[in-house]
């Protein structure tokens, strides 16, 4: 084989790979800023449920739910007391922990 021959076809493998590398490139950048978009939704609906939550936890029912808990009432107890389910309650004082919970550990 000639000199030429063989440095036209190692051109032509360059090429090729460059190009393929090139669109590898455009794919990767396009699902960057496909996943920058999904997290960018993630944390909207995460801070749109943690206000739902603190509004929740902010309303008449459930204070008083969780200021009978803090005073060591138990669950069948503060149910009686405001006319609630006990699943109820326990939801409220479940959500309450958990936001205490998460605010420690920051």
């Amino acid at each position: 084989m000639d000199v030429n021959k063989l440095t036209r076809e190692l051109y032509e493998v360059f090429d090729a790979m460059y190009s393929a590398m090139e669109r590898k490139q455009r794919e990767l950048e396009w699902l960057i800023k496909e996943v920058d978009k999904r997290i960018a939704t993630l944390e909207q609906l995460a801070e749109e449920k943690d206000k739902e939550e603190r509004d929740f936890l902010s309303s008449p029912i459930a204070r008083k739910v969780i200021s009978a808990y803090k005073k060591g009432n138990t669950i069948k107890e503060i149910a009686i007391k405001e006319g609630l389910h006990s699943g109820e309650v326990e939801l409220i004082i479940n959500l309450y922990r958990t936001k205490n919970e998460s605010r420690s550990n920051r």
